[in-house]
């Protein structure tokens, strides 16, 4: 099991490819707002449904988490300080591509995942194979992941490696 903050579950629904986190993590947790912001805000949007039946189904487990930390001194959304208090009390790796939220949930001692991890995870447990983990990456960059051009030499590079 993983938590997860919105993009994940946003460029993995939008591709078709939600699922992976239950095949590579065992299934996901998620705030109310996380769930907030993909299903309810995001109607109409690609991958809607899918998150919506992963809930149903129950491998997305959208739980009521209470913020302990002053998380607008520290610059974050209140989401994501749902996300990193629900990693924390439930003491789970956080998945994210956001370096503000990876970098202070890491100085408040939780593990964290950088989203384009759950690809080589993926490799290494068997679910992809390495030419299925690239063209993934590839279609995920087509919906919209920006990453910086280093990364994505650096995420192929390491996929090919795995």
């Amino acid at each position: 099991m993983i938590v997860s903050n919105a993009s994940p579950i946003i460029y993995l629904s939008r591709v078709g490819r939600l699922a992976l986190l239950r095949q590579v993590y065992g299934g996901a947790a998620i705030p109310r707002g996380v769930y907030t912001e993909v299903v309810e805000e995001a109607r109409g949007r690609p991958g809607v449904n899918l998150v919506k039946e992963a809930v149903s189904e129950g491998w997305i487990r959208t739980l009521s988490v209470k913020v302990d930390m002053d998380y607008g001194a520290e610059g974050l959304e209140k989401t994501d300080a749902e996300v990193i208090s629900l990693a924390k009390s439930m003491n789970l790796p956080l998945l994210s591509n956001d370096r503000a939220l990876i970098t202070y949930a890491r100085a408040q001692g939780v593990e964290t995942k950088w989203f384009t991890q759950i690809l080589r995870d993926a490799v290494g447990k068997g679910v992809l194979t390495g030419e299925q983990a690239e063209a993934l990456f590839m279609e995920l960059i087509k919906a919209g992941l920006r990453l910086r051009s280093e990364v994505i030499l650096r995420v192929l590079a390491e996929i090919r490696e795995s």
